[in-house]
């Protein structure tokens, strides 16, 4: 078998027709009956690929594509060139890491080679960068629309922040704005919305609040009756609730939860698009301390002399603790500014922590927030839904008036379980959250209750062996209309 597969690899560039393997068999059909297959495979076979075939060209330029998520990716221009039977002249290079992986340059010769004999792919670079060769630069802003960049800690992908505005994401973020979970426009589906957009009537979602029935009833298969009922369900959804409308911004990594989180916590937008990760995420101890370094600091300090006549950071830093240099030391005293708070100091206010001051708010979505209300064009939007849209919610309360009634279900975490008649789940979980509740998908020691509706699962036997308070529909609505003030 072996040497068949090296005497066809050596034809293969000589054939009239395409391969890329060779499938081994067993030779016996009575064995093969006996072996069968699984699930589509058969156990009788099995194939042997050629490696790929690579060829060299010249990497041309470098552009720079923004997918539908706002994704940046960067995209090889080749000189044309044969390759496994296809002429090649673009190939992906994924993300940043890959072209400093690669270590090339604009003008370099490259290998590429067909990735499953399918996928262009840069492979390396043939032979040193030459003099005239130009880096590759990654762009600082978004290529279709000017936003501010973004790359989080730990992801190779650089994702554009403009997504309200961004033509690349408008599609995506308006079928997510327009979805039963977010501003629920009745009748207007992903194929009307694309559409509209081809016909640039809509550029961003505040757009949609401005067609007239003329121009929807212009639209191919669009009658007068049914352009006046998408314009009325526009109407309707005018009036939203401020957790819905997060929602809807489509800010990454923002989802129901924790837009409804943020809406109890900041109780208008203008309080949140005025907040910094300060805000989101509580910062304590010193950075690039961990808790071990912290420990034997601790333990250091409490069994050293007192400083004498000695700079605090100095003394620190003769206690020869793990890698604490003069940056770290002086960070310390930063904090701890007095030999009676380094005494008395714990390894909680020395090591390096982030805690969320919002639940389901952590420092990635922190970012992805303050990012968002940082982009003009974001701003520019969101004015429009206000003062051309007429988007608005009930404001009951002032931001941060601490004489405003508090909510009755505040911090407490309740689940969900069986039919309710009366009213969907997701109604069902959006009143609670609207009162401060936390809706979990499990029971725990923690749940404050559990409402139990028609055929309730296995969610209710764990309640009643966790001694967890349990109650059914009627209870539950009568306690939403006490609260509702109906």
């Amino acid at each position: 078998c072996a040497d068949y597969y090296r005497s066809l690899a050596a034809q293969r560039d000589d054939l009239a027709y395409d391969i890329d393997g060779i499938v081994y068999k067993v030779n016996s059909f009575a064995l093969q009956d006996q072996l069968g297959f699984v699930a589509r495979a058969p156990r009788w076979a099995i194939a042997r690929k050629f490696p790929a075939q690579e060829e060299s060209t010249i990497l041309l330029d470098v552009e720079f594509q923004v997918g539908r998520t706002g994704a940046i990716t960067p995209v090889a221009r080749l000189e044309p060139v044969f390759v496994g039977g296809v002429t090649v002249s673009n190939a992906t290079l994924h993300n940043q890491d890959e072209i400093s992986r690669l270590d090339i340059a604009i003008g370099d010769r490259v290998i590429v080679r067909r990735a499953g004999d399918v996928i262009p792919q840069i492979v390396r670079r043939a032979g040193e960068t030459q003099s005239t060769s130009r880096a590759i630069i990654f762009p600082e802003s978004c290529p279709q629309c000017g936003s501010e960049l973004v790359r989080i800690d730990g992801e190779a992908v650089v994702r554009c922040s403009g997504g309200l505005y961004c033509p690349a994401q408008r599609k995506e973020l308006i079928k997510h704005f327009a979805s039963r979970r977010a501003m629920d426009i009745d009748g207007l589906g992903d194929k009307l919305i694309e559409q509209l957009v081809d016909m640039d009537l809509i550029s961003d979602p505040a757009d949609l609040y401005l067609l007239t029935l003329q121009q929807l009833s212009e639209i191919e298969r669009m009658g007068e009756k049914s352009a006046q009922n998408l314009l009325d369900a526009l109407v309707n959804s005018r009036e939203t609730t401020f957790a819905r409308f997060l929602y809807a911004l489509g800010i990454r990594e923002v989802g129901e939860v924790a837009a409804s989180a943020l809406a109890n916590h900041f109780e208008s937008l203008e309080a949140l698009q005025e907040a910094r990760e300060v805000d989101f995420i509580e910062i304590k101890g010193v950075k690039g301390i961990g808790e071990k370094t912290a420990g034997e600091l601790v333990d250091k300090i409490k069994l050293s002399e007192p400083p004498k006549n000695q700079a605090l950071v100095s003394w620190l830093m003769g206690l020869r603790v793990g890698r604490i240099n003069a940056k770290l030391a002086e960070q310390i005293i930063n904090i701890l500014p007095s030999y009676s708070a380094l005494r008395d100091a714990g390894i909680k206010d020395i090591q390096s922590s982030k805690k969320s001051l919002i639940e389901g708010v952590g420092p990635v979505v922190a970012q992805h927030i303050v990012t968002f209300f940082r982009q003009a064009h974001n701003l520019e939007v969101l004015d429009k839904l206000f003062n051309q849209a007429n988007i608005n919610w009930p404001r009951n309360r002032q931001p941060n008036d601490s004489q405003g009634p508090s909510q009755p279900l505040s911090a407490q975490t309740w689940v969900l379980t069986g039919t309710l008649t009366s009213m969907s789940r997701n109604d069902a979980k959006q009143q609670l959250q609207s009162f401060g509740a936390r809706v979990a998908g499990s029971v725990s020691a923690k749940t404050a209750c559990v409402v139990a509706g028609e055929s309730p699962g296995s969610k209710l036997k764990k309640a009643q062996d966790l001694g967890v308070h349990i109650m059914d529909e009627a209870e539950f609505c009568a306690m939403l209309e006490r609260y509702s003030g109906n």
